[in-house]
C-alpha cells in the first residue's frame, strides 16, 4: 500500500471514529438547496479529514463537501473529500453511512478509502494494486445478463426529468433487483466487493464517487458516462458496473438518451 493510500486509510478510519462518537449528539443541522442536510458532525469530520491530509502532503490541493476548495483537475494531486455521506440516514438512525477519501492525481482516480463505521469496514482501492475489505481481496462480480443483476438507483427522485424517468423505466424491470440506499458511497463499495452488480447514477457530486471509483475500478469494475463515453471528473452521471453488464445496461441508456 502506497504513502497515499495508507494516509488516506488513516483519515477515514479517524473520521468514521468522530462520527460514531459524536452521533448522539448532533447540533446545527442545515437544510442545503438541494435538500441534503448538513450537521456540525459533517464539519468537525471534514476538518479532521483535512488536518490528516495537510499534514502529510502539505502541497496537494483538497476538495471537500462541506468547505469547498480547488477542483481544478490538472493539479499533480488532489483530494476529494466526503466527511459524512448518508447524513440522512444516520440522523434517522440508519446504519447507513461513511466516510470517503478520494485520489486524483491529474484528474485521473488513483486511490480510495471509504470507511463505514458501524460495520467497522474499511474498503481500500489503489490503482493497479487491486482492492480490499479489511485486508481481504475483494472483486466485482462475473454476471453478465442484466436479469441476473442487483441494480442500484441513487439520484433524488425529485430532481428527476423525463429522460431519467424513462432510463429507470426502461432498466429496473429487466434486472433482478433494484435499490435505493441514500448513501453513494456505500454503493461503489458494495459493487466493489460483489453485493450489487451495477449503478445508474444521474446526479451525484464528485466527493461522492472519487473514493468509490478508484475502489471499483481496482476492483475490476467499470465507469463510463451513460452514453458509454469515458467518464471524466466532474461530470455527474455515470454507470458503474462489474464490466460483464455494462454493455447491456449502455443499450439501454443510450435508447433512452438518443430520444431527447
Amino acid at each position: 500500500m502506497s504513502d497515499i493510500t495508507n494516509v488516506a486509510a488513516k483519515a477515514a478510519k479517524a473520521a468514521g471514529t468522530l462520527l460514531l462518537e459524536g452521533r448522539e449528539h448532533i447540533s446545527g443541522i442545515l437544510v442545503k438547496e438541494d435538500h441534503s442536510l448538513a450537521s456540525d458532525l459533517d464539519r468537525a469530520s471534514e476538518k479532521l479529514l483535512r488536518q490528516h491530509i495537510a499534514k502529510a502532503f502539505p502541497t496537494h490541493a483538497i476538495l471537500g463537501e462541506e468547505d469547498g476548495g480547488s477542483i481544478d483537475i490538472n493539479e499533480e494531486f488532489l483530494w476529494v473529500i466526503d466527511p459524512l455521506d448518508g447524513t440522512h440516514n444516520l440522523l434517522r438512525g440508519l446504519p447507513l453511512f461513511a466516510v470517503s477519501v478520494g485520489v486524483l492525481r491529474r484528474g485521473e482516480f488513483i486511490a480510495g478509502a471509504i470507511y463505514m463505521p458501524l460495520a467497522d469496514s474499511l474498503y481500500l482501492g489503489e490503482k493497479g494494486q487491486g482492492a480490499t475489505r479489511n485486508g481481504q481481496r475483494i472483486h466485482v462480480t462475473d454476471k453478465t445478463a442484466l436479469a441476473d443483476c442487483s441494480l442500484v438507483f441513487d439520484s433524488g427522485f425529485r430532481h428527476f426529468d423525463q429522460e431519467q424517468f424513462d432510463t429507470l423505466q426502461a432498466l429496473a424491470p429487466q434486472a433482478f433487483n433494484t435499490r435505493v440506499t441514500g448513501c453513494s458511497v456505500g454503493n461503489l463499495a458494495w459493487l466493489a466487493e460483489g453485493a450489487f452488480d451495477a449503478i445508474v447514477e444521474f446526479d451525484d457530486h464528485p466527493w461522492d464517487y472519487a473514493a468509490g471509483m478508484a475502489i471499483v475500478e481496482a476492483a475490476g469494475g467499470r465507469i463510463s458516462a451513460p452514453d458509454g463515453a469515458p467518464f471524466r471528473f466532474g461530470e455527474r452521471a455515470y454507470i458503474a458496473s462489474n464490466g460483464a453488464a455494462h454493455q447491456e445496461i449502455l443499450a439501454q441508456t443510450r435508447e433512452t438518451h438518443s430520444a431527447y
